[in-house]
């Protein structure tokens, strides 16, 4: 964990930042460390300025190119700004990130699951992360992971707990 210090410096930072830039950075921390414009570009669509927020960020040090793709300048700080949301914002913006994957990049996927399983996870489609949960431990077990299947398969009965009864009934079949 950061000091409160580093923290506070940090938020202080975000703070500063435009509100349509701050909903560009908020995905990008739900993303992870790197992560790839055309992902948030996909999230967003015409609705916030995507590049112009990123060009804005990396003239504030806050995030850097690698490559293709954009990362955070520091780890603490994407962890802080992610910490700093509402769990509700969080949800949202992961649901999001789920379907935009789905959307636009299926290849992911089919060759990682697991990324969905835990997007949708950490938002309100349950069923859809139960889904990719049991298709991350059939990949897994195909890849003769049997520890990696397993743990998928207990995250897939974890999040059945989270539904209601009846959706229980159906998860099950």
């Amino acid at each position: 964990a950061l000091p409160d210090s580093l923290q506070q410096l940090f938020l202080r930072r975000v703070d500063a930042i435009a509100a349509a830039d701050r909903r560009v950075l908020h995905a990008a921390s739900v993303v992870g460390r790197t992560f790839d414009p055309a992902l948030l570009r996909s999230i967003y669509g015409s609705e916030v300025d995507v590049d112009g927020a990123l060009d804005r960020l990396t003239a504030a040090a806050i995030v850097e190119p690698e490559g293709t793709l954009i990362r955070f300048t520091q780890s603490g700080l994407r962890e802080v700004i992610y910490g700093a949301m509402l769990a509700r914002h969080r949800e949202e913006l992961h649901g999001r990130v789920g379907f935009a994957i789905e959307a636009g990049r299926p290849e992911v996927a089919v060759r990682q699951p697991a990324l969905l399983a835990l997007h949708f996870a950490a938002s309100t489609h349950t069923m859809r992360a139960i889904d990719y949960a049991f298709r991350a431990a059939e990949r897994a077990s195909l890849l003769h992971d049997l520890e990696g299947a397993l743990h998928h398969y207990r995250v897939a009965a974890s999040l059945a707990l989270r539904l209601p009864d009846g959706a229980m009934e159906r998860a099950r079949a």
